[in-house]
């Protein structure tokens, strides 16, 4: 399945974006002339529009590529929401889609960072560190932020990392008493994927975490707290028949992309 490529920034898109999800209801009548509605899930579609400019020779080849393998609005590709969050569930870090080391043990609905009550506390009863991690469809070759709150009692610390196949990248940060987000930026070579996101908690320590969150950028958005889906749309379509490209100037090109997917959100 072939992705939507990243620009050189790091990102999917500009500003400015527009996010937009469309429903459908059914209305009938019954003999008795009662009228009913029924939500219709096969209607909802959830459609994006683009906006760029400034693209390189680079990127505009790397989108019109995409379009030609795709013949238009034909088949689907995959896409990552640029204003979602890629993490499924992100809030109960013990459940599925989560893999949790069983030395983790976890207790929940403890305050967190944005005045809520969905942190969550784990306490490693091992001698060694233990993980809990996700796995996203995402190729190595994205730039990807991996973002979550984290705050303990005692000062401990805190190893956050992405691996895929046999590459792994991970960086460890101290945690105090305060809430602090995390925030590791990483790439992986272009044939991995995919990518398993991993939270790793020391041995015998107890710390409190919230909000975790992947974003296909360089840096973390604002924290996005969303239902338990993930906004990597695997069966994403085009929803235009041709690319409107725009020569601005010397390498800079610019067009507006229409993306559409009827994937849940």
């Amino acid at each position: 399945m072939p992705y939507f490529p990243q620009l050189l920034s790091g990102s999917v898109a500009q500003f400015p974006l527009a996010r937009w999800t469309m429903t459908r209801t059914i209305n009938g009548e019954t003999i008795a002339r009662e009228r009913t509605a029924t939500a219709d899930t096969a209607g909802r579609r959830t459609r994006w529009q683009l906006l760029l400019s400034g693209l390189t020779a680079e990127e505009r080849n790397a989108i019109e590529t995409l379009f030609r393998t795709c013949e238009g609005r034909l088949r689907p590709f995959v896409f990552a929401d640029p204003s979602g969050n890629l993490l499924a569930n992100h809030l109960d870090l013990s459940s599925s889609p989560w893999q949790s080391d069983p030395q983790l043990q976890w207790v929940s609905d403890l305050p967190d960072a944005a005045g809520g009550t969905s942190a969550l506390q784990a306490t490693n009863t091992g001698s060694i560190a233990g993980s809990c991690r996700q796995a996203i469809d995402v190729p190595g070759e994205y730039v990807c932020s991996f973002s979550v709150y984290a705050r303990s009692t005692a000062s401990s610390s805190l190893t956050l990392s992405r691996s895929g196949g046999t590459n792994t990248d991970s960086r460890v940060y101290p945690v105090g008493q305060d809430w602090r987000r995390l925030a590791f930026s990483s790439k992986l070579p272009a044939s991995t994927g995919p990518c398993a996101f991993a939270i790793h908690v020391p041995g015998t320590a107890t710390v409190e975490l919230f909000g975790a969150q992947v974003d296909a950028q360089p840096f973390p958005s604002i924290y996005r707290r969303s239902d338990a889906h993930s906004r990597l749309y695997s069966h994403a379509y085009f929803a235009q028949d041709s690319l409107d490209i725009v020569a601005d100037g010397v390498d800079s090109f610019s067009l507006q992309l229409l993306i559409e997917s009827r994937e849940e959100s």
